[in-house]
């Protein structure tokens, strides 16, 4: 049930373009930049949380921030499937001379970002739930005290 709620706080976070003129610092940002306005295909070495590195050949679509950290919106070759990568996992790019051969789905049907439910947390990232309980165990305490 952990997992579900960590996939609900991803799709709910919000999700933002980058300011492509602080983005463009480094010479990877520079390349996806490249392969995504000139539709080629990159080869790039990526490191995932738990596997370890391997090559995967993508094409890029989109570049954005969602709680603080970068990714690339791509279709991945080696998983047959569109995959988002965080930016600071990939170890290296090469754009290939190769143009991209699949067609971007809606973004919002591939990575969504509206869920029918209500937003689980507040402003401060605690969920509400938890708010609730406390002032009233804090309440169930002070009545107790005053007894």
């Amino acid at each position: 049930m952990r997992k579900l709620n960590e996939l609900d706080y991803w799709h709910r976070s919000p999700t933002r373009s980058l300011n492509l003129n602080s983005f463009l610092t480094h010479e990877m940002e520079r390349n996806l930049l490249h392969a995504i306005n000139q539709k080629l295909k990159a080869e790039i070495v990526y490191e995932g949380g738990s596997e370890p590195l391997s090559k995967r050949i993508i094409e890029a679509y989109r570049l954005f921030e969602r709680l603080g950290n970068h990714y690339v919106e791509s279709y991945c070759y080696l998983r047959q499937d569109f995959r988002t990568f965080r930016i600071d996992r990939i170890k290296s790019i090469t754009i290939i001379n190769s143009p991209h051969e699949k067609e971007l789905i809606s973004s919002e049907k591939l990575f969504p970002t509206n869920i029918s439910e209500p937003r689980p947390s507040t402003s401060s990232g605690v969920p509400y739930w938890v708010w609730v309980v406390g002032l009233l165990l804090l309440l169930y305490f002070l009545s107790k005290c005053q007894s």
